[in-house]
């Protein structure tokens, strides 16, 4: 595909949660690798937002506004 033209395809709604599905599934699933599992209890990290938080309004987001 054309560099150009990759940038205005239109994905559907339904393609679009397809995608969310597939990227939150592969999340999950490498979540419950025992390895990444040790991984992450025994490296230090730090966690922030990134521009999809902030700009997303995540940061706005409650059990009652959402």
């Amino acid at each position: 595909m054309d560099w150009d033209n990759k940038w205005s395809h239109e994905f559907s709604e339904e393609t679009s949660r397809q995608v969310a599905e597939y990227y939150f599934n592969a999340y999950a699933e490498s979540l419950e690798r025992k390895e990444v599992r040790a991984a992450l209890e025994s490296i230090p990290g730090i966690m922030q937002w990134d521009d999809h938080d902030i700009f997303g309004k995540a940061h706005l987001k409650t059990s009652t506004n959402e």
